[in-house]
């Protein structure tokens, strides 16, 4: 039996769009200036704006953004956000989002954040990338 890991549970029971190709995944980065992190690139090349649940009975809830629509969607939703080194990823499906912050165009981390007028202090780490992020919701942790 393959290994399972976080990804591969949320997908089983997740809805979305046919994956992106990869040239789309590279000229998305490209418009934002920034590189995913691997299990982000493989997830949307799977699955483009995956929703589901994340943990069972006990988890949350996370709806992925379509890739292409992650541009738009950053600049709607992070309303009074201080910088520029944040891109939305995902949301709850309620009033929390997923960033990826990065530093250079590399993504360090995933921070929690609520979509409305915020202060940065405000923000939580659920995870440094994808499979942190839904295994830290699995657990009904960190979205705040």
């Amino acid at each position: 039996m393959p290994p399972t890991g976080p990804i591969d549970e949320f997908l089983r029971e997740a809805e979305g769009l046919p994956g992106v190709d990869a040239e789309t995944v590279a000229r998305v980065e490209e418009a934002l200036g920034i590189t995913f992190p691997p299990d982000y690139r493989e997830l949307v090349t799977t699955m483009d704006g995956a929703d589901g649940p994340v943990g069972g009975d006990d988890g949350g809830w996370i709806v992925f953004l379509p890739v292409r629509d992650l541009a738009r969607e950053t600049q709607e939703m992070l309303v009074g956000d201080d910088g520029n080194d944040l891109v939305l990823s995902a949301t709850n499906g309620g009033s929390e989002g997923f960033a990826f912050v990065h530093s250079g165009g590399v993504v360090d981390r995933i921070i929690t954040v609520p979509l409305y007028p915020f202060e940065r202090g405000e923000a939580l780490e659920p995870g440094q990338n994808v499979e942190e992020l839904l295994r830290t919701l699995g657990a009904g942790l960190g979205a705040g």
